[in-house]
This record gives structure tokens, C-alpha cells and sequence, in this order.
């Protein structure tokens, strides 16, 4: 049962990851409307009360709007002031979550297509047990949840009374059409992949997931939304969200234990891109102290690209005839459901197999002058954006799960796989390189596999680190990771994308995996990692291995059921795509 759910999912996941180019076509969906102009990155609810839980009295949002949060309750660990207003979430063992707290004002109406602005302040205390909405979208069954408004955020931080504890940030991916910081893995309620719980209580950590805009509506970009922002901007909203996120972390995580001075980003696959793209961006220049990339590239579409595909949306949902008038007055009064897209079927029509495109997202980001004035790996080359340790890597199987329902089984089948995705002498190349019968017993499906997870994850892994170094990052490490589960269907999919998320957050019950003693000693390792360079920007400090400092030997830590350290990952193979890509 669970490896049918997964596969039914494969057709959909070929593009999540690998939605590559930036002008794919119009869907539908947005959300309703109503709001209030305003232009800059908006950032939360502004500056926090200092203290556990916070003094009470009056505060002010970034926006300079005086709050009054409800007084604190002596005693009372559960309810906390933020900027906006005052919050009380539950105990849950001996973590306090604080669920779907506004870190923004809902973007809808005027505020639809515009950066985020300052959440409105509230006088009561708000119940904070339960999570927001996910910003809304379309899931695999084609079924719509989630609510234009969106924009909130949830906090687990440890019973202890501890204060300046490190904050672990995560960034979900999903292509940038799917995702919410409340995420079933399975998309059937079986419980949240991110959820903080674990890390809380075992690692002494404050953990935050978020939500931020999706699909057209987070990233349609258009001349005539770059003419009315004052920074020229249009299309990056969905990033603007995370800094928003980020900006209310700086100003309120210590009302919660948590220290805005060591704040971890991380994010896989689409938030690995995010992570990067942030890491990229003046804007998020002191938000975060470190960064970890899994599974991630670093790319963004043209402006034009973006704009023509933004003009194309437009008379799709029917605002580019003249007696339409305003065209973003049109689209703005239009339904969300008008701008929402569907997650793709199949797989070829969505990986972009021009190398220096291939992780754009059919919907993401681009670089408007504003946000992105230069391609993201040259700013982080030349140390334009946040120069903070780093961490990068991805798993030895990524491409298993987007191929898991593809008939490519026989040699033959592999080279017809190639040959459809890849220009003549590039296909050629690759058969070569990634040979199927001796490199891979004839094992046409393994074959396949080695050439997605180097082209998109594995080699990219090392390029970012690459830049990172460049850029004067005060450390950069890599990882990588060959585990798989035991004794499951999954098993069949070896190390695959995302493959790593229930072992980082503690969360295989959420499907019904009981973890083996290699397991739980893969989970330890992450964690432990995880939430010491969390703390100190460091791996290192908990074991007896040494995670190595990265070098242009390319030193990878391999996590497993034992940690151990090599020199490189499919060394060859990723000199050849770099070639590419440099063309």
C-alpha cells in the first residue's frame, strides 16, 4: 500500500523537482481578495519583546503601527508576546508548539502580486494549537486545499525555559506548485513530515516551518507589476515571503527561546533552491548565521522569460483583451482557483535539459534587479550575499522516485530515455559515460537513475560548494547520503529523493516505518549534525568523526549507518556537466 501510494505520486514528483523551464504553460488557480497596497519586503510582525514570553506592554510592527499584545499570564509558558499580538499553543510531551501564527498580512486583493506586508496586530490572546492554512494549491489526487491567505508560520521550542537557543529554519520544497510547513508526506493526513517535536526535545533547538505563495501566484511576474513596484520588482514573491518569514524570526524568536543570532536556514530540493537563493540575495543579508542546502540547485528565470510567460497567464485567464482595462485589476479580482496549477503528469516535458536552465522551476523565481541583480551562483561566487557556513548535499539515488513509474527497465529503454532528453551529441556522451551494460549490469532503470541524480542533485551538490568556497564562506562542508530503508517497499527505491526527510526530523511513523538500528542510527547523525551546526555553525563536536572541512579535493561525508568520509562522488561524471554548463 504505501509503495502504490509513493508510485502514484511519480508521475507528479518527475516534475516537482525538475519543472525546468521558465515559460511552461498556463494553469489555473489563485485565491480571493481584498487589502492594501505597499511595496519593499514587508517583513513580519515586527521586533520582539525580549525575555521568555516577553514583558507585556506596547509594541510596534515594522511598519511603525503600534500594537498592544494581551498581558502575559505570570506562569503561563504556553502563552507568548509577539510584535502583532499575544499567543498560547499547547505542551506536547515536553515541547510548546505554537501553530499557524501570522508572520504577514494575508496577500489578497490589492496585496495579491505585491511583497508582503507587516501582519495586523491583534488584541486578544490567539489560539495557536492548531495550524494555519497552506497557501493554496492543487495536490496530486487534483484535489485544492489550502487558502490565499497563508502566510503563517509555527514554532516548537523546548518546556525548559532555556533562552538563546539555536533556531533551526526550514524551507519546504514542492516545486514551488506544492508544500506547506505542515506537510503530509503522503498528501492523506497521515501526520506532518516537518514537525519539529523531535529535534525540540532531543537537540535542545527552536524549530520553525512557514508557508509562502506557490505557483502563479508567488512567482507570475509581468511589466506592468514591475511599473507599479517602486524597486522595479515582479515574480519573486514567494521568496519575499521566506525573507518576511526569516525577518519575523529575527524580531520574535526570543519571546519563544530562541537566539536571533543563530538562526540554521535549511530546505530540500525546491527549499534547498531556496536556501540557496536566499544565501544568493543582499536582501536576506543578516537573517541567518548558517545555511544547509539538501538536494538543492541555484538557478533563476530571465525577467523576460518570466514577464512574457506572466503576459501569457494574463490572457489565458482572460485580461488581455483591451476592454478588459487594468489587466492586473482584472487578474486581481479574478478567483484564486483562476491561477492555480495542477501538478504535472508524466516526466519528460518537465526536466529542462539545457544545463544552465535545468533547476529554473516551470514557476520560481527570476532575476528582476531587485532581488536577484546577477545570477545567484556568481553572487555567492563573489561573496554578494550571505558569506556564513555552509552545508550542501544529496542523496546517492535521488532519481529513483521520479522514475519509479516509467516503464525504462532494458538497456534499450534507457538509451531511448537519454535520447529523448538530451541533444544528439550530449545523448551520445552520456551512453558513453553512464554505460549500461558494463557500469550497470544491463540495469537500464540504475543507468537512468545515475544520469538524473548526477545531472540535477549530485553534481550540483558540489558546485555550490564550489562557489561557497569561492565566495569566502567561513566553512563549507559536503555530504552524502546512500541510505535506504530496510525491509519496506520503499526499499526498491534505494536512497531517493527525499528520502532523507523522515530520518532529519524523526518522522518514519508518520508512514508507518519502523526504523532499524541503522536507521536510528542515520537519524542520530543527522540530527546530531544537523542541530550542532545549528548552534555553533559547526558538525563537528559530537562524536568521535570529524566532518572534514570542504576543500577543492572535494572531501564528502557519507551518512549511514556509519559515518565515514571519501573524496568525491562521481568525480568524472560531474567534470563532464560542469564542462556543459560553462559553455
Amino acid at each position: 500500500m504505501l509503495l502504490s501510494r509513493v508510485l502514484g505520486l511519480t508521475g507528479v514528483l518527475g516534475g516537482l523537482a525538475f519543472l525546468g523551464c521558465g515559460g511552461g504553460p498556463p494553469s489555473a488557480a489563485s485565491s480571493q481578495s481584498a487589502g492594501s497596497t505597499g511595496s519593499g519586503v514587508g517583513g513580519a510582525s515586527g521586533a520582539s519583546t525580549t525575555g521568555r514570553g516577553g514583558p507585556p506592554g506596547t509594541t510596534s510592527t515594522s511598519s511603525g503601527v503600534a500594537c498592544t499584545p494581551a498581558p502575559l499570564v505570570p506562569g503561563d509558558d504556553l502563552t507568548v508576546q509577539t510584535r502583532a499580538g499575544t499567543v498560547h499553543g499547547k505542551l506536547v510531551s515536553t515541547v510548546r508548539e505554537f501553530l499557524g501564527i501570522p508572520f504577514a498580512a494575508p496577500p489578497i486583493g490589492e496585496r495579491r502580486w505585491k511583497p508582503p506586508q507587516p501582519a495586523a496586530c491583534w488584541s486578544d490572546v490567539r489560539d495557536a494549537t492548531s495550524y494555519g492554512n497552506a497557501c493554496i494549491q492543487i495536490l496530486p489526487n487534483q484535489s485544492t486545499i489550502g487558502s490565499e491567505d497563508c502566510l503563517n508560520l509555527n514554532v516548537w521550542a523546548p518546556e525548559t525555559g532555556a533562552r538563546h537557543l539555536p533556531v533551526m529554519f526550514f524551507i519546504y520544497g514542492g516545486a514551488y506548485i506544492l508544500g506547506s510547513g505542515n506537510q503530509d508526506l503522503i498528501f492523506d493526513g497521515t501526520g506532518n513530515l516537518y514537525d519539529g517535536q523531535q529535534f525540540a526535545e532531543q537537540h535542545n533547538v527552536v524549530v520553525v516551518t512557514f508557508n509562502y505563495r506557490l505557483g502563479e501566484l508567488g512567482f507570475l511576474a509581468h511589466p506592468a507589476l514591475a511599473a507599479e513596484d517602486p524597486n522595479g520588482s515582479s515574480g519573486n514573491y514567494g521568496l519575499l515571503d521566506q525573507i518576511a518569514a526569516l525577518k519575523w524570526v529575527q524580531a520574535n524568536i526570543a519571546s519563544f527561546g530562541g537566539d536571533p543570532t543563530r538562526v540554521m536556514m535549511f530546505g530540500e530540493s525546491a527549499g534547498g533552491l531556496s536556501t540557496c537563493l536566499l544565501l544568493a540575495t543582499p536582501l536576506a543579508k543578516g537573517l541567518f548565521s548558517s545555511a544547509l542546502i539538501e538536494s538543492g540547485g541555484c538557478l533563476v528565470g530571465s525577467k523576460a522569460s518570466r514577464q512574457m510567460q506572466g503576459q501569457a497567464i494574463q490572457s489565458t485567464v482572460g485580461c488581455g483583451d483591451t476592454d478588459a482595462g487594468d489587466p492586473l485589476a482584472c487578474m486581481r479580482a479574478l478567483p484564486a482557483t483562476d491561477f492555480l496549477v495542477s501538478p504535472p503528469s508524466g516526466f519528460s516535458p518537465f526536466i529542462y535539459t539545457d544545463t544552465e536552465r535545468a533547476w529554473e522551476m516551470l514557476y520560481g523565481p527570476n532575476q528582476d534587479g531587485y532581488v536577484f541583480t546577477e545570477p545567484p551562483m556568481e553572487s555567492i561566487k563573489a561573496g554578494h550575499g550571505s558569506v556564513v557556513p555552509t552545508i550542501v548535499g544529496s542523496n546517492a539515488n535521488e532519481f529513483d522516485l521520479f522514475l519509479a513509474a516509467l516503464p525504462i527497465n532494458t538497456c534499450l529503454d534507457y538509451a531511448a530515455f537519454v535520447e529523448s532528453l538530451f541533444p544528439s551529441a550530449v545523448a551520445t556522451q552520456i551512453l558513453s559515460m553512464y554505460d549500461c551494460i558494463t557500469q550497470f549490469d544491463g540495469n537500464g532503470r540504475y543507468a537512468a537513475s545515475a544520469v538524473g541524480t548526477d545531472f540535477m542533485f549530485g553534481c550540483w551538490a558540489r558546485r555550490i560548494a564550489r562557489a561557497a568556497l569561492q565566495g569566502g564562506a567561513p566553512s563549507v562542508h559536503r555530504y552524502w547520503n546512500p541510505h535506504t530503508y530496510t525491509n519496506s517497499p520503499l526499499t526498491l527505491l534505494r536512497a531517493f529523493h527525499a528520502s532523507e526527510l523522515p530520518f532529519v526530523f524523526g518522522t518514519t511513523s508518520v508512514f508507518g516505518y519502523t526504523p532499524t538500528a541503522g536507521d536510528t542510527n542515520v537519524t542520530s547523525a543527522f540530527q546530531d549534525s544537523w542541530s550542532r551546526f545549528a548552534a555553533t555553525g559547526n558538525p563537528n563536536g559530537g562524536s568521535e568523526f570529524t566532518w572534514p572541512l570542504y576543500d577543492q579535493t572535494d572531501p564528502v561525508v557519507v551518512i549511514d549507518d556509519t559515518l565515514s568520509a571519501q573524496v568525491g562522488v562521481d568525480t568524472t561524471n560531474c567534470d563532464y556537466w560542469d564542462s556543459i554548463a560553462e559553455e
